[in-house]
């Protein structure tokens, strides 16, 4: 009868292979984390070049804004403004410095007496009121003013004020004894930059006319004296053509409107 019996040695090669298989799991955990971070760098790429005031997010492998840089990036973004503006951060851009001084304007009277005229002063051109007037060369009072106050001055032919407030202002005479609503034309312009562009003023008070200058404006006005009584009178005459039928009761403007104007016709006075 055979009996079961222990061989020495018998178990060796088992327990040799449990060791190795032990060293291997060993080095497969840590390995395996080395070759997951190196999978996820060769996913991520490498990091993006980034502008000036911007950095790298490594957990993003993208540029985002640099949290220090947001004041000098402002800085680099501001535009420079011309003298006598100031950079408003609310506005987001350039407005007029409050604390810098506004040039002043002024104001130029030139003075010209018409008397003896054969025709309408208030209807004639510049250029007409020139050339049949002549100079001022008796005294005139002349007074210009603002909400600052007002100034005046003794003048003939020409007076002028400069360092005057920026805004609305006014000049007004004291009509000489003998004459009408004076008759005055101006326009602003620049120094050294552009010239009066003329154009008849609205007379107010019969005396006096008025402007707003923005600053570094001038007002130059050609104002014309016109005399009462003398020279020649004159008629205005308009002829309409009207249907037979038309009413002839009405008034100017019914007859302008429904009439038709007539040129080159004779009249005696």
């Amino acid at each position: 009868m055979r009996h079961a019996s222990f061989v020495p040695g018998s178990r060796r090669p088992l327990r040799r292979a449990a060791l190795w298989i032990g060293i291997f799991s060993l080095l497969l955990s840590l390995i395996t984390p080395i070759i997951q971070l190196h999978e996820a760098s060769a996913a991520q790429g490498d990091p993006p070049d980034c502008d000036p005031g911007y950095i790298v997010d490594e957990s993003l492998n993208q540029c985002i804004e640099d949290p220090n840089a947001q004041d000098g990036q402002e800085d680099l973004q501001q535009p420079q403004c011309d003298e006598g503006q100031v950079y408003d951060d609310s506005y987001g851009g350039c407005v007029p410095d409050p604390n810098a001084e506004a040039e002043p304007v002024g104001v130029q009277v030139e003075k010209y007496d018409c008397s003896g005229l054969d025709f309408d002063p208030y209807a004639a051109s510049l250029d007409d009121l020139m050339s049949n007037c002549d100079a001022n060369g008796t005294s005139v009072q002349l007074t210009v003013g603002s909400d600052d106050g007002e100034q005046g001055s003794s003048t003939t032919d020409y007076t002028e004020w400069t360092d005057l407030p920026v805004g609305s202002g006014y000049v007004y005479e004291d009509v000489p004894e003998g004459y009408g609503e004076p008759v005055v034309w101006c326009g602003v312009y620049v120094p050294n930059e552009s010239q009066p562009s003329p154009s008849q003023e609205s007379i107010q008070n019969g005396n006096a006319v008025s402007w707003q200058l923005e600053p570094g404006e001038y007002f130059y006005c050609w104002w014309f004296n016109v005399q009462e009584g003398g020279g020649t009178s004159w008629i205005d005459f308009y002829k309409y053509e009207c249907a037979w039928d038309t009413a002839t009761d009405e008034d100017a403007d019914y007859y302008q409107q429904e009439c038709q104007p007539r040129e080159g016709w004779e009249f005696d006075v």
